[in-house]
């Protein structure tokens, strides 16, 4: 991956494309005993050529970091969804979020885990649409506790 396309990448997408690497040593080496949080950052660091916000602060507990990652390990590995959907998932509640970086890197991972364009406009819309619905919800709510 180039650093700059990677510059754009959000944590999630981050755990999703470092996690094996980070906590087995490789992708296709039997486990390891996981490293510890300086060892991930340096690695991250070594292979992205950036370090995302929310990695930049786990360092302030880097003794998390490793719990954080193989979390994020145990979500984005395995279960009924395979990776395409797994992308379109994360990639869904990224528009939902608004975080721009979170939603390039997602629409990324999607392309690459082989969701088409029409897939990822559709996973962006509903995602929009869901995130405006409630958005509206709870103004509704909160006029209504402002009414005397």
């Amino acid at each position: 991956m180039k650093a700059s396309a990677s510059r754009t990448m959000c944590s999630g997408a981050v755990i999703g494309v470092l996690l094996t690497a980070a906590l087995t040593g490789s992708a296709t080496s039997p486990a390891v005993a996981p490293p510890n949080g300086e060892q991930v950052l340096a690695q991250f660091q070594r292979q992205y050529g950036f370090m995302p916000k929310a990695l930049r602060l786990l360092t302030q507990r880097p003794e998390a970091l490793p719990r954080f990652m193989s979390y994020g390990k145990g979500v984005f590995e395995g279960g009924p969804l395979n990776d395409r959907e797994r992308c379109l998932v994360a990639l869904s509640a990224a528009v939902a979020l608004k975080s721009p970086d979170c939603i390039q890197a997602h629409s990324r991972r999607a392309r690459q885990a082989g969701a088409t364009d029409e897939e990822i406009v559709q996973t962006a819309l509903v995602a929009g649409l869901v995130a405006n619905g409630s958005a509206l919800h709870v103004a509704y709510d909160c006029l209504a506790a402002t009414r005397p």
